[in-house]
């Protein structure tokens, strides 16, 4: 078996596990709204290689802009979700897709002119997740977010984490998009020598080495995944003209008062 085939043989089997429990929509549709208010704003570059966005104090990474005038995430639906295996027991927060409503209030740890970190745990006080989201200049610039998750317990926990973003590519709602073990894309096509001003894409990417397993996801549909069933929308790739979303998703077993880190970026291209 490929080693790709394995990883989502794995990825399946877990999640699969969880699917009777896994609600239509939201765990709380009575939820307050997340924060979609920008509170840190960062860019870089011009033109080809201008890179802007903002992040909430929940830590969402929105209004991403690359190239310049050039908007990828322009609907604020973006985010970070766990599931709690061993419980199973989600916790997400989406931006303006939607928030679980099962956290503590986030915690801004510092902030510079090229990144912010910001701790938030969740509601039962069980997980802690530490992001540090860190602008990445240069001829490819990126958005480069280090996600940690410890356990606060002291018992061993089974977790998946993931990040989601539902892309819109230059305001069209409508994208092609594919996913690796590594990566997931979200595209326009030229279709045509003189039709290219809208043809920009965006890559949600694993960055370096990751000891967490980790499983990339196109999905045909625009709404976060659930995380204790992340591969309920799980269709054949390539996807061609859809109202889609991408994600990266890790899962690892963590130790007592352990942590398990993720680096993911996201680069426009």
């Amino acid at each position: 078996m490929k080693k790709s085939a394995l990883a989502l043989a794995v990825f399946a089997l877990s999640s699969f596990c969880f699917a009777a429990d896994a609600p239509a929509n939201k765990t709380n549709p009575d939820a307050p709204l997340p924060s979609t208010n920008c509170q840190f704003t960062f860019s870089t570059g011009s033109q080809n290689t201008f890179l802007r966005y903002c992040v909430t104090d929940t830590g969402n990474i929105l209004s991403l802009e690359s190239p310049e005038g050039h908007f990828m995430v322009p609907d604020n639906r973006e985010g970070y979700g766990i599931c709690d295996v061993t419980g199973n027991v989600n916790y997400d927060d989406y931006g303006s897709a939607g928030e679980s409503g099962s956290w503590e209030l986030p915690t801004v740890l510092s902030h510079t002119a090229k990144a912010v970190k910001i701790a938030r745990t969740t509601g039962d006080g069980i997980w802690t997740l530490t992001q540090t989201i860190t602008l990445m200049g240069g001829n490819t610039p990126m958005v480069k977010d280090t996600m940690t998750l410890k356990n606060n317990t002291s018992v061993p926990r089974f977790a998946m984490l993931l990040r989601f973003a539902d892309t819109d590519i230059d305001g069209d709602q409508t994208n092609n998009l594919d996913a690796t073990v590594e990566s997931a894309s979200a595209w326009n096509s030229i279709s045509s020598p003189n039709e290219n001003a809208e043809a920009h894409g965006l890559t949600l990417q694993n960055v370096g080495i990751s000891r967490p397993t980790h499983q990339a996801l196109a999905q045909n549909s625009p709404e976060g995944p659930f995380p204790c069933n992340p591969f309920a929308v799980f269709p054949p790739a390539p996807l061609v003209q859809v109202d889609g979303s991408l994600a990266v998703i890790y899962q690892a077993m963590v130790g007592p008062k352990a942590s398990m880190t993720a680096n993911v970026g996201y680069r426009p291209y």
